[in-house]
């Protein structure tokens, strides 16, 4: 007993790539290929944005004078 498209709900040959547009299945495709640079890229942006973030607090704090005097050490 064979099924039809219809009874199994499937689609294929040009039924399925017209319901797919072919951009959709080149970046699909490109993707797989490529997920680790991205991966590997995304990682050092985030560290660089994190690196960024720490050393602008760090600075703003140093450069009040009410808490750059009680950070920096007295001569006395």
């Amino acid at each position: 007993m064979s099924l039809s498209i219809k009874e199994t709900g499937g689609a294929s040959g040009p039924e399925r790539s017209a319901a797919v547009p072919g951009i959709v299945t080149l970046a699909r495709w490109r993707v797989r290929q490529t997920w680790r640079l991205l991966l590997i890229t995304s990682v050092v942006a985030a560290l660089i944005v994190i690196c960024t973030v720490a050393l602008s607090v760090m600075i703003r704090v140093v450069s009040r004078p009410s808490i750059g005097q009680t950070l920096r050490l007295n001569a006395d």
